[in-house]
């Protein structure tokens, strides 16, 4: 097995990755849209079916029963109520399940296309927009593309919503709904959606992955103009031929190299981006005035004193110089812990075990590799020697780039450009929730951080338990 150090960088991956970066960023961009839009028609579904309900004095009660006796069950006709409500399109799958479908013309920034790209391919692909389905259940995938030449009318993105956290699923909707039937006060029952709501968001950016896979694909086929090489479409029958045991053929197509590699990538910068927004806090400011006393302990400096000169009108610069700082210590912290996750064996045959020891963004990328990859991908990619270069050097290109992504974040707190507070609580439960237990321990996951950092805001020492 060579060193990842023997795995040069040629100049045809490095304009690629270039082209890369604006094509993650488009498939984030368009994800972060849907998940908005699906997040807002949950809260404003719920929000009418509870005035709904509250107006009519148990007039949902009655709708429940009435749908009962013509044979539905609770939780179905519960769910249908909430349905009506809620303006969602929704459609009978069949052994599918539920199928919510959404028209990019009514979702806002669905379609990214990247400025390299030329927009008239769309055509080609199934007509001037994108349409998202959530589906219930889709065998063997976690999701899928559909273009005209597949059969579909339009371009379509498929995402198997058929895990444990399932936004869709009619159960969790009939949950949910009863939950907010049963408040007694329309205090409570505002309080109960915004806390269902902020759990839909959560539970609805686990499809993120997946969906940047599917997404890379729509792109790829607009870049094709909806005539992809043989071996790509070799590459899809071979996926959906039961017959086919061997699926060396799929894992290798470009275009589904293209979007696994582009999962992590995407992936790994929006780890990275959560990771940095999460440190960016009351409690890490905090953290920064002590470390401020700690290095002023041989002046004698008062903590009134300390904490005039940290507050203080002009001292903006130093200030967050110091906030920056201890971000990025701490996260260089929460990265190196990354070195000691057991990854499986099949990991070996891409050369990080010896390279994520001595490199924090390096055993990022591992881990993204590990959770949103699988061994049949890898053992495939070992085949080619040529394919196993080309995966090496753009995973090496993304170390790269991370940590470019780190440095400019560091300089932006330094200018006070800080993340709004939507976005830091956007962060931290990601952190806790997206990308497992490895990134969940650390102080800005306890309830010592309240809020994002905020230039203007004085930090006090009786304000903070430093215990």
């Amino acid at each position: 097995m060579k060193k990842f150090s023997s795995h040069i960088l040629d100049e045809e991956y490095l304009h690629e990755r270039v082209l890369g970066q604006e094509m993650q960023a488009a498939a984030i961009r368009s994800f972060d849209a849907l998940r908005t839009h699906f997040v807002k028609k949950f809260n404003e579904g719920m929000t009418k079916l509870w005035n709904f309900y509250d107006s009519e004095r148990k007039g949902g009660r009655d709708i429940v029963k009435s749908q009962m006796a013509m044979g539905k069950t609770e939780a179905k006709a519960i769910a249908d109520l909430y349905t009506f409500n809620s303006g969602f399109s929704w459609l009978d799958g069949g052994s599918n399940g539920i199928i919510l479908m959404f028209n990019s013309k009514s979702v806002k920034g669905l379609s990214v296309i990247p400025s390299f790209i030329d927009k008239a391919g769309m055509k080609n692909v199934g007509g001037d927009f994108l349409m998202v389905r959530l589906m219930d259940n889709i065998p063997n995938a976690g999701g899928t593309f559909c273009a005209t030449r597949h059969g579909c009318l339009d371009a379509t993105i498929n995402i198997n919503l058929s895990s444990g956290n399932n936004p869709v699923n009619m159960r969790f909707r009939a949950d949910a709904a009863m939950m907010v039937l049963n408040s007694k006060t329309s205090g409570k029952a505002r309080e109960k959606i915004r806390n269902l709501t902020q759990s839909v968001s959560t539970m609805f950016n686990a499809y993120r992955s997946i969906y940047i896979h599917e997404y890379t694909h729509y792109l790829d086929e607009i870049r094709y103009k909806g005539k992809p090489s043989k071996a790509i479409t070799n590459a899809a029958k071979v996926f959906w031929d039961d017959k086919q045991k061997d699926k060396t053929a799929y894992y290798t197509g470009e275009n589904e190299v293209n979007a696994r590699l582009a999962q992590v990538e995407g992936m790994s910068r929006k780890a990275l981006r959560h990771l940095m927004v999460a440190f960016t806090s009351d409690a890490t400011a905090h953290e920064a005035l002590i470390r401020l006393k700690k290095a002023n302990m041989a002046t004698g400096m008062t903590n009134a004193q300390l904490e005039r000169v940290f507050n203080g009108a002009g001292q903006e610069i130093l200030k967050n110089g110091l906030v920056a700082q201890e971000i990025n210590l701490l996260s260089y912290e929460k990265l190196w812990r990354l070195r000691d996750e057991v990854l499986p064996q099949w990991m070996e045959s891409l050369a990080f075990s010896s390279l994520r020891t001595r490199d924090p963004f390096a055993a990022l990328v591992a881990y993204m590799v590990y959770i949103n990859l699988n061994r049949e991908a890898i053992e495939a990619w070992n085949k080619n020697p040529r394919l196993l270069k080309k995966v090496m050097s753009r995973l090496y290109g993304v170390i790269r780039e991370l940590k470019r992504q780190q440095e400019n974040y560091i300089k932006d707190v330094k200018a006070g450009r800080i993340p709004s507070g939507t976005e830091w609580t956007s962060a931290i439960a990601a952190c806790r929730h997206s990308y497992g237990t490895i990134m969940y321990a650390g102080h800005f996951m306890q309830s010592k951080s309240t809020e994002v950092y905020k230039v203007k805001k004085p930090y006090r020492f009786l304000d903070y338990n430093f215990g």
